[in-house]
């Protein structure tokens, strides 16, 4: 196939390209002017630089590659924002240039007559186990974007990934430390069940399921729900080091985040953690997909235990941790 991968630069965007090539794809890897393509630049794939944001100048690129390379099998939209203290953002860039992105498409016929856009949505759009829908303006940004590709008139896939982890992804880098200084910090409920998916695993099933299937919305995860001692006891394992618990009270935490996100509003900065968004990672996310996998079952290479594994090497080689 002829791949097309918005935000190629991004953590889960290096994983698609990767896995794309490693699958025999011809892969074109569009990101933003000044990105930084470090994770890409040396792979066998052609850098793409796009405006996502200005209809005339996206239509145009697409149109220039349509000219010089033809046809392409499968356009693969995982360009967005993850965390903003601006809620506005999230759709502005979420919803908004996946509507342009589908508007270029169709003016500049870059995707064949058998082609499909496939969106990577989030399990966010879904939200936690308990909730009718999204709990945070990002989930129902997705949610919306979702709304737009079915209603496109393009053959479709959606992809909706539980929490991603694996090389190149930092958020899971100071809990590493701290496990390795001998403490677990613990700012969730005690009884929340997390789920989980490495980036290689939720990269390889994009590509694969796209070719596959058509106009299905997919959940991504690794099969397994894990508790926090599941998760303690993997980074242990993997770094070789026991730990002790350190609970911080859940109402205190949930303050910390409401003072922290006041003042990155006042200050203009990103926090790691606003508190909208640890409202919504401290649910519980154990939905049951057991109808799903019977109908389009997943390939995981990687449970948690070898995910971390990975994880650590890659902290390692790059002399993090």
């Amino acid at each position: 196939m002829k791949v097309l991968i918005t935000g190629a630069n991004g953590f889960l965007g290096g994983h698609l390209v990767e896995q794309a090539i490693q699958l025999g794809h011809q892969v074109f890897a569009a990101h933003r002017q000044n990105a930084d393509v470090q994770f890409i630049s040396g792979l066998n794939c052609s850098l793409i630089t796009v405006n996502y944001r200005d209809q005339s100048k996206l239509t145009e690129s697409l149109t220039e590659l349509k000219e010089n390379q033809g046809e392409f099998d499968l356009v693969v939209h995982n360009a967005a924002v993850t965390n903003t203290i601006d809620s506005t953002l999230f759709f502005t860039v979420n919803t908004g240039i996946t509507e342009l992105l589908i508007n270029s498409i169709k003016e500049s016929g870059i995707l064949g007559e058998k082609g499909k856009f496939t969106l990577i949505s989030s399990l966010a759009a879904m939200g936690p186990v308990g909730f009718d829908g999204p709990v945070s303006a990002y989930g129902s940004s997705k949610l919306k974007a979702e709304k737009v590709v079915k209603d496109s008139g393009l053959s479709y896939m959606i992809f909706r990934p539980t929490a991603i982890y694996g090389p190149r992804d930092f958020s899971f880098l100071p809990l590493f430390k701290v496990v390795k200084m001998g403490l677990y910090p613990m700012i969730n409920p005690k009884d929340q069940k997390i789920t989980m998916i490495h980036g290689a695993d939720a990269a390889v099933n994009v590509i694969k399921l796209s070719e596959q299937h058509v106009n299905q919305t997919i959940p991504l995860e690794d099969s397994s729900v894990y508790t926090h001692g599941d998760m303690k006891a993997a980074i242990e394992s993997t770094i070789n080091k026991k730990s002790i618990s350190f609970r911080l009270p859940f109402f205190v935490a949930r303050f910390a985040m409401g003072i922290i996100t006041i003042f990155a509003k006042i200050f203009r900065f990103t926090p790691t953690l606003t508190s909208e968004k640890h409202f919504e990672i401290s649910r519980s996310w154990d939905h049951d997909f057991s109808e799903e996998r019977k109908s389009i079952p997943l390939e995981i290479k990687y449970d948690l235990k070898a995910g971390f594994e990975d994880t650590l090497n890659y902290y390692r080689s790059n002399k993090l941790i």
